[in-house]
C-alpha cells in the first residue's frame, strides 16, 4: 500500500448550508476500503472543524455504488490491529 503525500487526499470536505453542514466524501477506489490512510484523513478533516460552533451536522458519504467494503484486510495484522481500532 502506497503512502499519500500531503497534497493527496482520500477524503474531501465541503461546507454546505452556510457552513452548518460538513460533508466528508470518501473516494478510495475500489470499494472505499477503510484503511489507516482513509481513517487518518477522516480524523484530520474532523479535527479541522471540531472547534467550529456553527457546525451542526456531519454527513459521511462515499464515491461509487457502495459506501464501503469495510476495513482493510491487508492491515489486519496483529501488530497493526490496536492502532487501527484506536483510530477507528
Amino acid at each position: 500500500m502506497r503512502e499519500l503525500t500531503m497534497s493527496e487526499s482520500l477524503v474531501t470536505s465541503t461546507r454546505l448550508e452556510d457552513g452548518r453542514v460538513l460533508r466528508l466524501h470518501i473516494d478510495n477506489p475500489k470499494g472505499n476500503i477503510l484503511s489507516m490512510a482513509v481513517l487518518g484523513d477522516l480524523e484530520r478533516k474532523l479535527a479541522d472543524h471540531q472547534e467550529d460552533a456553527k457546525l451542526k451536522l456531519v454527513v459521511l458519504d462515499a464515491a461509487g455504488r457502495n459506501f464501503s467494503f469495510g476495513a482493510s484486510v491487508e492491515e489486519h495484522e496483529r501488530d497493526k490491529a490496536p492502532q487501527m481500532l484506536e483510530t477507528f
